[in-house]
């Protein structure tokens, strides 16, 4: 019986691929997968009868013949579609659509993703492939960080640790998936990439006393990457100083049952955004500058690579996993919420912008607060040029890869670099700018622990805290 089922399946997709014709196989289609995924874009079928997929995201994809359930033409796709209750139809002004985690886990499993045959790199399997263990330079991770120390082994990453198990697997899960995103954002800008020589290297810390002695790390700092030594430090951020004191009211027998309960829960929210917070900022850099989208020397204070450029660029992929997706997959609410709370709707005047653009000195010294307080507007400004100019996006970061790593650039010659691809700097450019933010939609409920309108589990809060955002430079 089952085998009379395959039989009739098969002749009835045989019989829809033959309806809709081989040589009118070109256009845009939605094509339904076996697996019950389905891809959409402008369809080409190649010369082995496989299919070749420009999505909406400018992902090529091909699937092979065998893989597809069905297919029809997007018009009619989009009729069917205002059938269905609670279904909201493309329309032309419609939102640009996030592309999700789950997106983006079915194009890595099941469908190859062609680059650009021009550029020269590893493909996506080569990358994908473990990567070999440097076991000289493991060694002297397990030194530097003592007797106790564990090793965690990841196709990726090395990880030297002195944590729990669990948190030290929850962690590398966490750095395998920002891998992943990483290599596929290349992809989405048709970048070529390079393959690390050896698995990228981490330390995870139990104790902050023992990230801060044996990294040399500043107070306030939450982890940062060294890119002299190619290695990135972080600690379990439940034993961070700043709230020792909520900590230890959690503990102690004379606080309210329930306040104590209530502490607790706080706690353990707060510490898990903080540590794949911080863990997913600092490992994006970590990932940038050896995968070969960032040159090595991306934040030291001699590179001609703009500030904002590369922190901006790792703030796309730092959201925590939620209900709403993760990473490159969801807005940033919290460095939507600090630009709004910090600077307003209309932080800088143009004049302004056109500095923070083309001088990274304006980074480290802005005009309202201190250079923690940039980063929500890199956020913003990067985060503008990938939703609205993703071609011209990725077209600076190569321009800006390609440089020797010590040369050196007047800000006139950074203006020219920037305006021959984006345009003017004016008002009516940063009028454009703005209109982009304006439309941002905040949603409190993906806030972190303390920006939800909610207490923190302790008092006060250190500019430095939150992400040891300028720690990459100080590790330095």
């Amino acid at each position: 019986m089952k085998s009379s089922l395959r039989v009739v399946a098969a002749c009835v997709l045989a019989m829809a691929l033959a309806a809709v014709g081989r040589a009118e196989i070109e256009g845009r289609y939605r094509i339904d997968l076996v697996n019950g995924q389905s891809v959409e874009g402008d369809v080409k079928e190649l010369a082995d009868g496989s299919y070749e997929v420009k999505t909406r995201h400018g992902i090529v994809v091909v699937v092979k013949r065998s893989e597809v359930r069905g297919m029809r033409p997007l018009e009619e796709a989009a009729v069917a579609n205002t059938m269905v209750p609670n279904r909201i139809p493309a329309t032309a002004g419609a939102v640009r659509p996030e592309i999700s985690d789950a997106e983006i886990e079915v194009i890595l499993a099941g469908i190859v993703a062609e680059p650009d045959a021009s550029l020269v790199g590893a493909d996506r399997d080569e990358m994908m492939a473990e990567l070999p263990l440097n076991e000289e330079s493991l060694a002297e991770m397990r030194r530097i960080a003592g007797p106790d120390s564990k090793v965690m082994l990841k196709p990726h990453f090395v990880m030297v640790y002195t944590s729990t198990q669990q948190e030290a697997q929850k962690l590398a899960a966490r750095l395998e998936s920002v891998y992943r995103w990483k290599i596929q954002f290349m992809r989405m800008m048709n970048r070529p990439v390079q393959r690390p020589e050896s698995k990228l290297e981490i330390f995870y810390f139990g104790e902050h006393k023992d990230f801060q002695a044996i990294s040399g790390a500043p107070p306030g700092v939450a982890g940062f990457y060294r890119p002299d030594e190619r290695r990135s430090y972080f600690f379990d951020f439940a034993t961070h100083p700043y709230i020792a004191p909520a900590v230890e009211r959690a503990k102690d027998k004379n606080t309210p049952w329930r306040e104590r309960q209530r502490l607790r829960n706080r706690i353990s929210r707060f510490c898990e955004r903080q540590n794949l917070e911080v863990i997913q900022h600092e490992a994006g850099h970590h990932i940038d500058f050896n995968i070969g989208l960032f040159p090595n020397n991306g934040l030291t204070r001699k590179a001609s690579i703009p500030l904002w450029l590369v922190e901006g660029t790792t703030m796309l992929f730092e959201v925590p996993p939620s209900s709403a997706g993760a990473s490159l997959g969801v807005m940033n609410h919290a460095r939507l919420n600090e630009l709004r709370t910090v600077w307003g709707r209309h932080p800088l005047s143009v004049a302004e912008w056109k500095r923070f653009i083309i001088d990274n000195q304006m980074w480290r010294q802005p005009p309202k607060g201190n250079e923690a307080h940039s980063y929500c507007l890199g956020w913003g400004l990067v985060y503008y040029l990938w939703k609205e100019h993703r071609a011209g996006y990725a077209t600076y970061c190569q321009v800006v890869y390609d440089r020797e790593e010590d040369v050196e650039m007047t800000n006139a010659e950074r203006e020219k670099e920037f305006e021959d691809i984006f345009g003017r700097v004016d008002e009516k450019w940063v009028e454009r700018f703005y209109k982009f933010l304006d439309g941002l939609q905040l949603k409190k409920s993906l806030l972190p622990p303390g920006e939800d309108g909610r207490d923190e589990p302790r008092q006060g809060r250190s500019g430095g805290d939150r992400g040891g955002r300028s720690g990459g430079r100080r590790g330095q």
